[in-house]
């Protein structure tokens, strides 16, 4: 059986990456809209349409929003001091302490309650 040689054929153009071009356009151009992008991009020579644009715009926003989420601030989480206490915590400490009479009687308190408990 003979062996088969492929027939040389041209070099391919270089293939655009096509998503690329899309945030590339937009990080420069910031809020324009799907259609002037497809347009613009035609004119480089990058067929896209419209409809591609606006899927990668929005693509980009969503994580763009999930990562939003995930480095929420103080409200997702209590602020902890270095030994694990929340503020609000130590806040609460402090008002109880007062209430009886400073920090010494709250700790002989809190020992009196440790050993009831067991």
């Amino acid at each position: 059986m003979a062996l088969r040689r492929a027939a040389k054929s041209e070099p391919a153009a270089p293939t655009v990456n096509k998503t690329q071009a899309v945030k590339d356009y937009l990080a420069a151009n910031p809020g324009t809209g799907p259609k002037a992008v497809s347009e613009a991009l035609k004119a480089q020579g990058i067929d896209i349409k419209p409809s591609y644009v606006s899927i990668i715009k929005f693509q980009s926003k969503k994580k763009r929003r999930g990562k939003a989420k995930a480095t929420a601030g103080p409200s997702a989480a209590p602020a902890a001091s270095s030994d694990g206490l929340s503020i609000e915590l130590l806040v609460k400490a402090k008002k109880v302490a007062e209430s009886l009479g400073g920090v010494e009687e709250a700790r002989k308190a809190m020992d009196a309650l440790a050993k009831l408990m067991g």
